[in-house]
């Protein structure tokens, strides 16, 4: 019986944007010229520091750049990435975007930890996808996310409760 092995992930790119500009499952051509000017700043001054804060107008296409970023670190370092909502809601829609509309490879984890879905553990664990969650399942005593090695806060300031917390 042979044993089937899983294609190992081209990391050849240098940029996200290169990275996204070979991603055949989306349905955006890749982000517009400011988005665009924002990864390049990240890379440039932002992706070797620990702590980094972008701020950008409602409906400017954050949830993009964030995951862009993500899949960049996640495919390029091997990174375990979460990517964090305020309520399910918003985890359900940016997960739909991820895989709808940018090609993204994300799994949505809400509710129970025991009710995670076991592959979709895996799939997190070994760093194949990003996580998308809310911000109660990071800050909750026993995480499942706490070694993650990136964590993007959408709307930052809706985490302010829980951090106090």
């Amino acid at each position: 019986m042979a044993f089937k092995t899983r294609k190992k992930e081209n990391t050849t790119f240098e940029t996200p944007q290169e990275m996204y500009a070979d991603y055949k499952n989306r349905k955006i051509n890749g982000p517009i010229n400011y988005q665009s000017d924002m990864i390049k700043k990240y890379m440039e001054h932002g992706y070797a520091k620990k702590d980094v804060a972008f701020e950008l107008p409602t409906g400017s296409g954050k949830t993009l750049i964030g995951l862009i970023i993500g899949e960049f670190r996640r495919r390029k370092n091997q990174e375990k990435v979460v990517y964090l909502c305020p309520n399910n809601q918003l985890v359900y829609q940016v997960e739909e975007q991820a895989t709808v509309k940018y090609g993204i490879r994300v799994k949505a984890f809400t509710g129970k930890q025991k009710d995670y879905d076991a592959r979709d553990k895996a799939d997190f664990i070994s760093g194949r996808v990003i996580a998308v969650t809310n911000y109660s399942s990071l800050f909750a005593f026993n995480s499942f996310f706490d070694d993650a090695d990136t964590v993007i806060f959408d709307d930052a300031h809706s985490a302010e409760d829980y951090i106090a917390d």
